[in-house]
């Protein structure tokens, strides 16, 4: 199985620890989900490449009694820089999808890359490369 990139999440407090997330953010009125997927993608990992039209799925949570939902894109990483937006604010990983249960804490994020392994299990003969 190819391998997929997670990228540390920023420390926002005293006694917080870093967590092995994937890139997310807000969709601004000017951008299609996609392109913020993207511009994402760019900005928190340093990746860009090509993404697959639809989300495979979707999360919800909540956060300073805001509710969001995350829509979760594949993206066959084509380019990966050294230098990038947010590095001195993150770090990032290339891992198998088999070592997510020891890297992810969160479940809502598990599930996604349950779903995502299944979707690449379904379409494996379209993708080459590695994936974000």
């Amino acid at each position: 199985m190819k391998e997929i990139l997670l990228i540390s999440s920023r420390i926002l407090g005293a006694g917080q620890e870093k967590q092995w997330i994937i890139p997310q953010g807000d969709v601004e009125p000017w951008q299609t989900p996609l392109e913020a997927a993207e511009n994402e993608a760019w900005e928190e990992a340093g990746v860009k490449g090509k993404f697959q039209n639809n989300p495979i799925t979707f999360f919800t949570y909540s956060n300073h009694r805001m509710k969001y939902k995350v829509f979760c894109y594949s993206l066959e990483v084509m380019e990966e820089t050294i230098d990038w937006p947010e590095k001195n604010e993150r770090s990032r990983i290339w891992i198998n999808i088999s070592e997510i249960e020891s890297k992810i804490k969160n479940q809502k994020l598990r599930t996604v890359f349950e779903t995502f392994r299944t979707f690449m299990e379904k379409n494996e003969r379209k993708f080459q490369n590695n994936y974000i």
